[in-house]
C-alpha cells in the first residue's frame, strides 16, 4: 500500500475531523485529571471499584441503547424532518433503560458483591449517557459538528468539576458517581433544549418514526453491543479472578488506550453522515481515510509507547506503574481497532448489512477465548493480550467485509469489472 508523502498528508487532514480530534483530545485531557483524582484519593482498590462501577454502566448503557443513537445519525441524516421525533423519542428510552437497567442490577446485587447503591447510581449514570450519546448523534447526523464538540468537552468538564466538588467533601465511590451523575444529566437536558428549540414539546412517543428504522437500529444494537462486550468484556473476567488492584491497574492502561483511539473516532464520526449521502464513490472515499489514519495511527502509538511510562509515573504516581506493561501489550489492538472502525462506516453507511454482525460475533468469541485461557494465568496482561488478539481478527475480518460488499454494491449498480483491492490501494 503507497502511503502519502507528508505534504500530501497535511493537505488530506478533514478540518472538522481535525477539530473533532481537538475536541476530544480536550475531553481526554478532563478524562485524565478525573482518573487521576478518582485514582489518588480511592487508591488501587477504590479505584478498581469505580472503574467497574462505570463499566457496569456503559452495560447499561450498550445493553439499552437497541442501536438507536446509530439509528439518530442515519435517519436524520437522510430526512432531517423526523429530527422532532427522534429526540422526544430519546427521552422515552432514557427513561425506560434506566428503570430496567436498576431493576436487573438490583436483583443480582449478591452475585455481583456490590453495594446497591452503587448498583443504582451505575443504572442512572448508563441511561443518562445513554440520553446524552442519542442527543450527541443527532448533532452528528445534522453535520452540526461544531455544536457536537462544545458540548462534548462541556460535558466532561461538568464531570471534572463535579468529582472535584465532591471530592472535598467525601472520599467514597458512590459520591463520586453521583458527582458524575448531576453532571451527565445536565449536559444531557442542555443538548435536548439545544435540538427541540422550537419544537412543541407534546412528550409523546412517535412510533411511526421507528418503522423505517427498525431493521438498521437493531443491527446496530447488535453491532454496537458486541463491539462494547469487546472493549470491555474481559474486565468482568479480569474482575473474577484478579483482585481490585489488578483491576486499578488495568482501568489506567484502558485510559490510556482510549485515548490513542480518539483519532480513528473522531475521523469516523465525521465521514459517517458524508457517506450516507454519498451515492458514488463511497467505498475509494473509505479507503482513502483508512490510509491516512493509519499512517497518523502509527505516529501516534509509537509516541504514545515512548511516553506511557513517565506519564504514569507523574500523573498517576508510583503505585499504578504496573499499568505501564499492560497498556503496551494493548497497542497493537487499538492501532487495528483504529483501522476496522474507518472501515465499518463503509458498511454502515450502505445500511448494515448482516455479514458486519457476522464479524463482531467471531470477535467476541476470540476475546473470551482467549481471555479465558490468558486472564487466570497473567491478569491484566493477559487481558490486554486478549483484546490485541480480538482487534487484529477483528481488522481482517473487517476488511474482506468491506470488500466483499463493495464488490456486490457494485454488480447493483453497474456491469462494470470491479477491481482488486491491491489496485484501488495503489
Amino acid at each position: 500500500m503507497k502511503l502519502p508523502s507528508p505534504t500530501k498528508l497535511l493537505h488530506s487532514l478533514d478540518r472538522e475531523a481535525m477539530m473533532t480530534v481537538a475536541a476530544r483530545f480536550a475531553v481526554m485531557l478532563a478524562g485524565i485529571v478525573t482518573s487521576i483524582v478518582t485514582a489518588r484519593l480511592l487508591g488501587p482498590e477504590g479505584r478498581g471499584l469505580y472503574f467497574y462501577a462505570v463499566t457496569l454502566a456503559g452495560f447499561v448503557t450498550q445493553f439499552g441503547n437497541l442501536g438507536f443513537p446509530s439509528a439518530n445519525t442515519y435517519i436524520v441524516a437522510r430526512e432531517r424532518d423526523k429530527l422532532r421525533a427522534l429526540t422526544i423519542n430519546s427521552l422515552w428510552l432514557s427513561g425506560l433503560v434506566f428503570a430496567a437497567g436498576a431493576g436487573i442490577l438490583v436483583s443480582v446485587a449478591g452475585q455481583l458483591d456490590v453495594p446497591i447503591a452503587v448498583l443504582l447510581l451505575a443504572a442512572a449514570l448508563g441511561a443518562s449517557n445513554l440520553l446524552f450519546m442519542l442527543m450527541s448523534n443527532l448533532l452528528v447526523g445534522l453535520q452540526r459538528i461544531a455544536q457536537f464538540n462544545i458540548f462534548q468537552i462541556g460535558y466532561n468538564l461538568l464531570v471534572l468539576v463535579a468529582i472535584l466538588c465532591v471530592a472535598l467533601m467525601f472520599e467514597t465511590v458512590a459520591a463520586f458517581l453521583t458527582g458524575s451523575l448531576i453532571a451527565t444529566v445536565i449536559a444531557a437536558l442542555l443538548a435536548f433544549a439545544v435540538l427541540a428549540r422550537g419544537f412543541d414539546l407534546q412528550l409523546h412517543f412517535d412510533v411511526s418514526v421507528l418503522r423505517p428504522a427498525v431493521r438498521y437500529s437493531l443491527r446496530a444494537f447488535i453491532v454496537t453491543l458486541l463491539g462494547f462486550i469487546v472493549l470491555r468484556g474481559n474486565v468482568l473476567i479480569l474482575g473474577h479472578f484478579a483482585d481490585g488492584d489488578e483491576l486499578g491497574y488495568y482501568s489506567v492502561a484502558a485510559q490510556l488506550a482510549d485515548v490513542v483511539a480518539i483519532l480513528p473516532i473522531s475521523f469516523a464520526l465525521v465521514v459517517f453522515p458524508r457517506l450516507v449521502r454519498q451515492d458514488v464513490g463511497r467505498y475509494e472515499a473509505t479507503w482513502r481515510q483508512a490510509k491516512l489514519v493509519a499512517v497518523i495511527m502509527l505516529l501516534v502509538c509509537g509516541i504514545a509507547a515512548l511516553l506511557a511510562s513517565l506519564f504514569v509515573r507523574i500523573a498517576f504516581g508510583e503505585a499504578f506503574m504496573p499499568a505501564v506493561p499492560i497498556f503496551y501489550v494493548m497497542l497493537p489492538g487499538m492501532f487495528f481497532l483504529g483501522m476496522s472502525t474507518m472501515l465499518a462506516q463503509f458498511l454502515g453507511a450502505v445500511g448494515l448489512p448482516k455479514k458486519i454482525i457476522a464479524v463482531w460475533l467471531v470477535t467476541t468469541l476470540c476475546l473470551f477465548a482467549v481471555a479465558g485461557l490468558l486472564v487466570p494465568t497473567h491478569q491484566g496482561i493477559g487481558a490486554a493480550a486478549a483484546l490485541s488478539v480480538s482487534y487484529t481478527i477483528l481488522f481482517l475480518l473487517m476488511s474482506y467485509a468491506v470488500v466483499r460488499q463493495a464488490r456486490q454494491e457494485r454488480k447493483k449498480s453497474s456491469s462494470q469489472t470491479f477491481d482488486d483491492l491491491p489496485e484501488i490501494l495503489s
